[in-house]
């Protein structure tokens, strides 16, 4: 459920657009761990992301719980040093 995963980082993604793989790229070359799924095949999911972000796009992040945006607003956080370090990714399906 939601409320168990709320203080972990998450993104949510889908595996054939471009800037989900950039997004994931950032922690892997930190060493960061994180777990990936993705919204392909989870319609549940997908409306959960819509009505919680106002968005339609992937990927969003969440880091700890909050709704940081997307592949862009990620690179910005982590050019300006504010992502948290180490931080979970939690990619996709929360079920």
């Amino acid at each position: 459920m939601l409320q168990e995963v709320a203080d972990l980082s998450r993104i949510t993604s889908l595996p054939s657009v471009a800037y989900c793989h950039g997004a994931k790229l950032q922690p892997d070359k930190k060493g960061i761990d994180y777990v990936e799924y993705d919204v392909t095949h989870d319609v549940e999911l997908e409306q959960v992301m819509r009505s919680q972000t106002g968005r339609t796009s992937v990927p969003q992040i969440y880091i700890t719980g909050a709704h940081l945006g997307g592949f862009d607003n990620l690179s910005v956080a982590d050019r300006d040093g504010r992502l948290p370090a180490p931080m979970m990714l939690f990619t996709g399906s929360i079920y």
